[in-house]
C-alpha cells in the first residue's frame, strides 16, 4: 500500500492505493475517518482488485477548506477524483457517514458504479432520529485533549474494544489537532442529518447493493436497515453477530469474504 498525494477540485488530497488488477474498487470512510479506516481491509482485497482508498476532502492528511461539507460537496469529490486518478467505473464500498456518500454517488453517477457495499449506512434513519447517546459521546472526541480522551469517545463504535487500537487512537487525535478539523467534522455531521433521507431514494439504486451491519451497532442501530430490505430488489444483507458500527475493522475475516464473494460474482 502506498500513499500519494494527488489534486482534486484544486484541493491536496491524500490516498492510499493497492493492486493492480483490471478491475477497481475505492473505499469511502465515515465521519473522523481516514483512509487507515481500512487498513484491516486494503490488502487483501488488492489481491484481486485495484484498491483506491481517499481521505475525504476536510478529512485525513487531505487539505480541509472552510467549506460547507454536504453530501454535494462529496458526491462531486467522488465524481473528480476517480476523473483525477483515471478510472471510469469502480466498485464503492462506503461506511456510516461514508456509505451515505456511496449511495448518493450511486444514485447521482449510477455510470461510475459497478456493485455498491453500503456498512452501517448513514442517511437511513428518519429526520426524527437525533442520534442515540453514543453518538454523541463519539461527537466529542473534538473536544479530546489526549489520548485518552480520544479513546473514551471512541469506544462506542466497537462492541468489544478490539478494533480500537493504539495506532487507531493516534490517528484519531493526530487527525482532531489539525486545523480546520472541526469545522470540517461539525458541518459534515450537520449536512448528514439535514440531506434527504436514503429511505425514500433506495429504488434509484440501480447497482446490486450489499448492505453488512453489526447486530451490536450502538450509533446507527440495526433496525434501520429494514428499508433495504422491503425497498430494493437487487440488495443483499448481512447483520454480523457480536459486532458495533464497524464490521470491516472489527470482523475483517467475515467482512472480507463476504464481500469479496460478492464483487467477484459474475
Amino acid at each position: 500500500m502506498q500513499f500519494k498525494f494527488i489534486n482534486v477540485m484544486n484541493r491536496k488530497v491524500r490516498y492510499a492505493e493497492s493492486g493492480d488488477a483490471p478491475n477497481h474498487v475505492l473505499f469511502i470512510h465515515g465521519l473522523g475517518g481516514s483512509a487507515e479506516s481500512w487498513i484491516h481491509n486494503i490488502d487483501e482485497f488488492a489481491k484481486h482488485f485495484h484498491v483506491f482508498v481517499p481521505d475525504l476532502l476536510g478529512y485525513g492528511k487531505s487539505e480541509k477548506p472552510k467549506i460547507k461539507y454536504d453530501m454535494k460537496t462529496f458526491t462531486n469529490f467522488i465524481d473528480k477524483f476517480m476523473d483525477a486518478i483515471g478510472i471510469k467505473k469502480s466498485n464503492v464500498i462506503g461506511s456510516s457517514m461514508g456509505g451515505q456518500i456511496a449511495a448518493e454517488f450511486a444514485i447521482s453517477h449510477p455510470a461510475k458504479v459497478e456493485k455498491l457495499v453500503l456498512v452501517s449506512p448513514a442517511g437511513i434513519p428518519p429526520k426524527e432520529f437525533k442520534g442515540t447517546k453514543e453518538l454523541k459521546r463519539y461527537v466529542k472526541v473534538l473536544e479530546a485533549k489526549n489520548l485518552q480522551d480520544v479513546r473514551d469517545a471512541l469506544t462506542p463504535i466497537d462492541a468489544n474494544g478490539s478494533s480500537i487500537t493504539n495506532d487507531y487512537v493516534r490517528n484519531v487525535y493526530e487527525y482532531v489537532m489539525m486545523p480546520g478539523t472541526g469545522h470540517a467534522f461539525l458541518s459534515s455531521l450537520k449536512e448528514s442529518a439535514k440531506a434527504p433521507r436514503l429511505a425514500s431514494r433506495l429504488k434509484s439504486i440501480k447497482a446490486k447493493t450489499f448492505v453488512v451491519w453489526g447486530k451490536d451497532d450502538n450509533l446507527i442501530p440495526v433496525k434501520y436497515c429494514e428499508p433495504f430490505i422491503s425497498k430494493m430488489s437487487n440488495c443483499r444483507l448481512l447483520i454480523i453477530e457480536g459486532c458495533g458500527h464497524r464490521p470491516h475493522a472489527e470482523k475483517p475475516g467475515i467482512f472480507n469474504e463476504y464481500v469479496m464473494n460478492f464483487l467477484q460474482e459474475r
